[in-house]
């Protein structure tokens, strides 16, 4: 069974704007624990959280950004190996070449 979502005008426009990430690192303060009250930047993206659960778009903007961070990784990558394959004798490299097109 497939599931068909309908999204407004408002609701695309919230989609192609990256979900914050969570300003909150401190272990103690990850607004769960008894001793944080949450500092105004945690209340701020609690709000925004809030919003895109009610409006049913957390779990696609979270795939998104996810989708987004893993694609910057792939370029970190592609172009560490780029930099390394220069240092490489030149039958390496065409074996390099070889290997990016067999995917």
């Amino acid at each position: 069974m497939q599931t068909i979502q309908i999204f407004t005008d408002e609701d695309k426009e919230m989609l192609k704007q990256p979900l914050p990430d969570n300003p909150c690192n401190h272990p103690l303060c990850d607004g769960h624990a008894a001793e944080c009250f949450g500092c105004e930047e945690y209340h701020k993206y609690k709000e925004i959280v809030k919003l895109y659960e009610e409006r049913g778009l957390l779990q696609i903007t979270s795939y998104y950004k996810r989708i987004n961070n893993i694609l910057k990784e792939i370029k970190r990558y592609e172009k560490e190996v780029r930099s390394l394959a220069k240092e490489l004798p030149d039958f390496l490299q065409e074996k390099i070449k070889e290997m990016e097109e067999e995917e």
